[in-house]
C-alpha cells in the first residue's frame, strides 16, 4: 500500500472515470452522513487500505486495486500461454489469498 501523491491521483482519476460528477461521488459514498460531503474530487484522500474508515472509500479502494490487478494477471497468463503453452500454469494460489483485491465473482478469463 502505498500513499504517495500518484497514487492518491490514480484513485482520484479512478473515481472520475466511475463517477463523472463529485455529486455522484457523494451520493455513492454517502457523504450525507456524519458531515462527510466533499466539494471537489481534490478533496478526496486514500483510505486505509485495511481500514477503519468510511466503508464505501474503502470499498473502492480495492475495486481500483481490482482493475489493475486482473488485466495484468490476463497479460502474464498470455504470455506463459504464448511460451509455454503445453505446460500447466502454476501460480502462488492467488485466489486463496486472504489479501486478494478483486471480485472473484466477476466474469474474468480463466487462468
Amino acid at each position: 500500500m502505498s500513499y504517495s501523491a500518484a497514487d492518491r491521483e490514480r484513485f482520484i482519476g479512478w473515481l472520475k472515470a466511475k463517477y463523472p460528477t463529485i455529486e455522484d461521488l457523494n451520493k455513492a459514498w454517502a457523504t450525507q452522513r456524519w458531515s462527510r460531503h466533499l466539494n471537489s474530487f481534490d478533496e478526496v484522500e486514500l483510505p486505509y487500505g485495511e481500514g477503519p474508515g468510511p466503508g464505501e472509500r474503502y470499498l473502492d479502494l480495492h475495486r481500483l486495486w481490482s482493475d489493475i490487478t486482473i488485466p495484468l494477471l490476463q497479460d502474464l497468463e498470455e504470455i506463459r500461454e504464448r511460451n509455454t503453452p503445453n505446460l500447466p500454469a502454476v501460480s502462488n494460489l492467488w485466489d486463496t489469498n486472504p489479501h486478494r483485491r478483486f471480485d472473484i465473482s466477476a466474469p474474468t478469463k480463466s487462468m
